[in-house]
């Protein structure tokens, strides 16, 4: 019996994607040799604005438009998973095939983690890469906000948090992950990402000439309305929204070989915006009140942001109509 194996896997750390699953899955994708450029490019983003009358405020959203469900493109990647027990984790690592597993994130071992985690059940996603029999330990790949790491987690630990998930959940929570005889090549995906994007680009620009509107709610919006607007929901939203444009300008570089410097500084440009605005309505959360000046600041980025959008979007359609 061996007593220790570690597969030759390293963390995704380019780019945090979407969430610890993502990134875990992104690392195994890589180890098997495959192209992560479908993961990373298998939805749209788009703005939708939506006023709340109960906490008044255009709440900023930037939402996305899948364009193959998850199962489909890791099959269409060459990717296949296999539900497998608890007690077959070994025997797949022997293998030199990673597993991945779901826990309670109660269980949740990291050194970084949150204490807000304690008592609320929500899952977290490892990739298992190894063990070590002798110490009764797994190493998986570690994936949060920041930094994807590899740690050491005890089996029993393990085991106990997939348990809780899947008692909770009623789903299965271990799978193998294995490589196929043959993936879709990059130019493959590239075809089907330029259909798709021609299908959702009224959305998109849609989404963008709302913005003016946006502008119009804060420039008449009455000061009782702005007290009683959930403004730090509405900043986290732009947090969000920040972290997913630069996903974007990342993944179509990326995607294009480099060749995207333009739209790169442009999105960046887009990022700096909404920065300021979302530090304009922190300023006035943690005042409590909006004054003529600060309302008219917040009025001019976010006109400076439609402008600066429609330029991202533009520059994005000649990248793609460049390259079909």
């Amino acid at each position: 019996m061996t007593r220790k194996k570690m597969l030759k896997m390293k963390p995704f750390n380019e780019f945090y994607h979407k969430s610890c699953y993502y990134n875990s899955i992104l690392s195994a994708v890589l180890y098997l040799g495959g192209s992560i450029e479908p993961l990373l490019c298998n939805d749209f983003f788009y703005y939708c604005n939506e006023f709340d009358e109960e906490n008044p405020g255009i709440h900023l959203q930037y939402k996305s438009k899948v364009i193959k469900e998850e199962a489909q493109l890791l099959k269409l990647m060459g990717i296949s998973f296999e539900n497998i027990e608890y007690e077959q984790i070994w025997d797949m690592l022997d293998h030199g095939i990673p597993v991945h597993i779901r826990i309670d994130r109660r269980y949740w071992g990291s050194p970084r983690n949150n204490s807000i985690f304690d008592s609320v059940a929500m899952a977290h996603n490892y990739m298992i890469t190894g063990y070590d029999r002798d110490k009764d330990e797994f190493l998986v790949i570690d994936s949060t906000p920041g930094q994807n790491v590899l740690s050491k987690v005890s089996c029993s630990m393990m085991n106990s948090g997939m348990r809780e998930y899947k008692k909770l959940n009623k789903k299965h929570g271990i799978v193998a992950i294995r490589a196929m005889e043959r993936g879709a090549r990059a130019e493959d995906y590239k075809k089907m990402f330029h259909h798709r994007f021609d299908e959702f680009r009224g959305v998109m620009h849609q989404g963008i000439e709302e913005l003016p509107l946006v502008r119009q709610t804060y420039a008449v919006m009455e000061s009782e309305l702005w007290q009683r607007a959930a403004l730090s929901d509405i900043t986290l939203n732009i947090d969000r929204i920040k972290t997913s444009r630069e996903l974007e300008a990342y993944r179509v570089e990326r995607f294009y070989d480099g060749m995207t410097g333009e739209y790169t500084l442009k999105t960046q440009k887009a990022v700096d915006i909404l920065g300021v605005i979302q530090s304009l309505f922190t300023k006035i959360s943690m005042r409590g009140t909006v004054s003529d000046t600060v309302r008219k600041s917040v009025c001019g980025m976010f006109q400076q942001l439609y402008l600066q959008e429609n330029d991202c979007f533009n520059t994005l359609a000649c990248i793609i109509d460049r390259n079909r």
